[in-house]
């Protein structure tokens, strides 16, 4: 299982990345490429007991043992496509010709449908049943992401809740790795506070409190744009 959700994981990657602006749109291609690929090989180990990988495991003759595996009956017929990704991605990675728009958007529709249909003839998943939350160990996380998923038709608020949880959880595991401590702040005013009358002391505090509470803000910013996130989408307010 953990390798199908991999491979989901660079679909979406790839996804992510038609996002961006030309060149850097184009490493979707690579998302993809490896991610039919990681889907077919585990197919052929758990369908074919002697499945092993030589120089004639190309894509192509990947995708085409796993067509033999489904049958006429059931067999995919996205050859050309994928063929077309194929060279696509060669010309990237060995020559670096970068694609046109189209070309990704073609490509993402390709990638995207072959993975949909193989999960779908092969395992009886949709897309959606994949969770990405296999991939993550802090369990606290997975809970609170499961929890979210079961209640979404029913208790939104509910589901916002837990992924509110699941964010935060994440962070301060980040921080307990990193060993980060959001409440050490480097400077202090009360040298200044030694030759201050008490209404100087009382402003300086109440502008010592602001620094401080922006302070965490700049501090729980930076510990989002550390895990790679975009905070306009994350970002705590």
């Amino acid at each position: 299982m953990k390798s199908l959700v991999f491979a989901k994981y660079l679909i979406c990657k790839g996804d992510n990345a038609t996002e961006k602006p030309s060149p850097l749109s184009s490493v979707a291609l690579l998302h993809y490429h490896d991610s039919l690929e990681i889907l077919f090989d585990t197919i052929l180990k758990e369908k074919e007991k002697k499945f092993k990988r030589n120089a004639n495991s190309t894509f192509l003759n990947l995708f085409n043992r796993v067509n033999e595996i489904l049958g006429e009956d059931e067999k995919s017929n996205q050859k050309g496509s994928l063929s077309d990704l194929n060279s696509l991605r060669k010309g990237l990675k060995h020559n670096g010709t970068f694609v046109t728009k189209e070309d990704i958007e073609k490509s993402k529709y390709t990638a995207n449908n072959t993975f949909k249909e193989l999960c779908e003839k092969v395992y009886n998943y949709s897309f959606d049943e994949i969770s990405l939350s296999y991939l993550i160990k802090n369990k606290k996380v997975v809970n609170n992401l499961n929890d979210a998923i079961k209640s979404f038709q029913n208790n939104k608020t509910n589901t916002i809740n837990k992924l509110a949880k699941s964010f935060k959880s994440l962070l301060e595991g980040y921080q307990e790795v990193n060993e980060l401590n959001s409440t050490h702040f480097f400077y202090s005013l009360e040298q200044y506070k030694n030759d201050a009358n008490d209404e100087l002391i009382d402003e300086i505090d109440r502008t010592f409190s602001d620094i401080i509470n922006h302070m965490y803000l700049i501090n729980d910013t930076i510990n989002t744009l550390s895990l790679g996130l975009d905070y306009k989408k994350y970002g705590i307010v």
